[in-house]
This record gives C-alpha cells, sequence and structure tokens, in this order.
C-alpha cells in the first residue's frame, strides 16, 4: 500500500478547478485541498468573543454575515450590502406585482374591476406607480366612468404626473366633450411636461368646437420642430370643418410634401370638391400614390365626377376602383350615375 496521501482526482489539477458553488461536493473539495488548509493556519475564534468582528478568519474567509453576528456593533459597509439586496429583492418582486396588475387593468371590462386591482395594490402598502395610475385613468375613460378618473387624476401627486398622464387626462375631457376643463386642465400643465401629444389634443379639442381662430392662434404657439403630420392634418381638417377653404387651400402648401399621407389627401380632395374646384381636385387624384389611396379617396374621387356631372369619366373611374375599396356608398353613388346620365341598362345590371 502506498505511503502518499491521497486527494481526489480534481485536487491533483488545481488550475482546473474552480469552485464555484457551495455543494457538498464542492465544500469536500475545499476542505481537502493542501491551500485551504493552509490558509486556516490562523486559528476560528469562538462565537462567543464580542471582539471577534476584526479577527483575521473571518475577514480572510469573507463570511460577513458571520462577522455581523459575532460583533454587536456591524460594520456599516456590510449593512450597505445586505439593504441593497433586500431592496433589489423587493423592488424585483413589487415590479412584477405592479406589471400583473397593470395587464389586468388593461384587459378590465368594468369600473368595478379596476377599482379592485388598485385596492389590491395599495393594500400591500406599496404606492400606486405612474403607469398603472395613467393606465387606470384611461381604462376609466374608456368605460364612461369620467368621474372615477378624475377622482383617480386629483389624487395622484404632482410629482407623479408625466406626460403621459396629462394626455390621457386631456382625452378623458374630449370624450365627455368638457372641452373648459381640458383648457383649464392644459394652462396647469408644467412647460416641461408638455409635448406634440399635448399640443395635438389641444388641436383636437378646438377641430370639435370648429374654432379655427384659436386653433390658429395655438397652433402659431407650437414649437416648429415639434409638429407633425398629425399637427398638420388637424389644423387642416379644422379649415375643412370651418368652410375656410382658402386658408386650407394655403396651409396644404405649407404641408411638407415629405408629411403628406393619406389623411392629407383626402381631406384636400374633400376641400377641393366642396369648394367646387374640381379640376384641382382631379389634378390632385392623380398625384397621389398608390399605396396612399384609401376607400374615401376613391369615394371622394368618384363624388368630384358626380358633383361635376362629368358622368362618362364617373363609369370609366368606377372600373378602375378596386373590388375590395367598393362599398355600398359607392354601389349607392353608381346608381345615382347611372340615373342622372339615363343610362337605366347599366344601372340594372
Amino acid at each position: 500500500m502506498s505511503n502518499h496521501t491521497f486527494f481526489p482526482p480534481r485536487i491533483q489539477h488545481p488550475a482546473r478547478y474552480i469552485p464555484t458553488t457551495s455543494s457538498p461536493l464542492t465544500l469536500f473539495y475545499r476542505k481537502a485541498d493542501p491551500r485551504n488548509l493552509a490558509q486556516r493556519s490562523i486559528s476560528k475564534p469562538l462565537l462567543h468573543n464580542t471582539h471577534a468582528a476584526s479577527h483575521p478568519y473571518y475577514l480572510q474567509q469573507g463570511d460577513y454575515y458571520r462577522s455581523r453576528q459575532v460583533n454587536h456593533v456591524p460594520d456599516q459597509s456590510v449593512d450597505n450590502t445586505l439593504i441593497i439586496k433586500r431592496y433589489l429583492r423587493k423592488q424585483a418582486h413589487f415590479d412584477n406585482f405592479c406589471r400583473i396588475n397593470l395587464n389586468l387593468i388593461k384587459k378590465s371590462q368594468k369600473p368595478e374591476q379596476v377599482d379592485y386591482l388598485l385596492t389590491n395594490i395599495l393594500s400591500n402598502n406599496i404606492p400606486l406607480p405612474t403607469k398603472v395610475s395613467t393606465a387606470s385613468i384611461k381604462k376609466y375613460g374608456q368605460l364612461n366612468a369620467f368621474e372615477k378618473a378624475i377622482s383617480l387624476f386629483n389624487q395622484t401627486p404632482e410629482d407623479q404626473k408625466d406626460v403621459f398622464t396629462y394626455g390621457t387626462m386631456l382625452n378623458v375631457f374630449c370624450l365627455t366633450k368638457d372641452y373648459v376643463s381640458a383648457e383649464h386642465l392644459y394652462r396647469q400643465i408644467p412647460e416641461v411636461k408638455k409635448n406634440i401629444v399635448i399640443y395635438n389634443t389641444m388641436l383636437k379639442i378646438y377641430c370639435e368646437l370648429n374654432d379655427y381662430i384659436s386653433a390658429k392662434t395655438f397652433y402659431d404657439q407650437i414649437p416648429h420642430d415639434l409638429k407633425d403630420i398629425y399637427t398638420y392634418n388637424t389644423m387642416l381638417n379644422i379649415y375643412c370643418n370651418s368652410q375656410k377653404y382658402e386658408l386650407a387651400k394655403i396651409f396644404y402648401k405649407q404641408i411638407p410634401c415629405h408629411l403628406r399621407d393619406h389623411t392629407t389627401f383626402n381631406t384636400m380632395l374633400k376641400v377641393y370638391c366642396e369648394s367646387a374646384d374640381y379640376d384641382l381636385a382631379i389634378e390632385l387624384y392623380f398625384q397621389i400614390p398608390e399605396n396612399e389611396k384609401t376607400r374615401i379617396t376613391y369615394t371622394t374621387m368618384l363624388g368630384v365626377y358626380c358633383e361635376s356631372k362629368n358622368y362618362e369619366t364617373a363609369k370609366v373611374y368606377y372600373e378602375q376602383i378596386p373590388h375590395q375599396f367598393k362599398d355600398s356608398f359607392i354601389y349607392n353613388t353608381m346608381l345615382n350615375i347611372y340615373c342622372e346620365s339615363k343610362d337605366y341598362p347599366s344601372a340594372k345590371i
């Protein structure tokens, strides 16, 4: 029998062995490794020794938790480390809890369900996150529980209200058509929390009121670099609804060409049709890209040919309309065209 000391196979190649876990096998290797035995030349202090916190054994082994147990005056750095770990665990649980309730709020079908979820969060001594309060206000508005939406908004602290909270509350006032309260809320919004969504919502309110003068004054106050296509389309629609067709034509030329979309083109077709500028409507139609043409585009253009009594061109144009865009309104318009042109056989077909 050999006289040399036996060590496990992995210890014979220490470069290959790096203990990464605290499993029983790993602890066995650590105890059997002569390097660890050499490091333990320092005697282990007794647990009842109240001065053992600064003992080299605990400092060398990195046993911070045992050091805090031995020492009646814990080290500040150790406490901070444990506090941070506890905070991160609590924060992860808190985020997951709020995320689950947030998804449930978005799927709620009744205001009472939103009430229950909010109570569930507050009963756990958790402050209501901004995302949750904003989603709840939006859901209350969608479920026509406007008083609860206003009450929750008023209970939300000012420092927790962001641009989405204010924008959501403005949309709630739009749903209730309480435009006076919407304007009053807009004046209370800090300048740093105003963005293009807030500006577009206020333009939408002026559009509902058909107040193009106030809308133009407000539009001029919007920073130019923040204006998007929704801003331009809303302002163009305000001129159209107010029957200010000449102002709409001037404003259309100010819209950057690369921003114009199907809403812009459809609104201008409506402007040209209602102002009896049929030639300009036809010219604009052929400038619209094919991917921007919608059902409203074809319907409006067919109405242009009908209003201009250009029935033969309307018949040819009808054949060019894609089948998926033909609806009852287009069929009724074509029946009217056939009747006006006394083409009764085609109307019967």
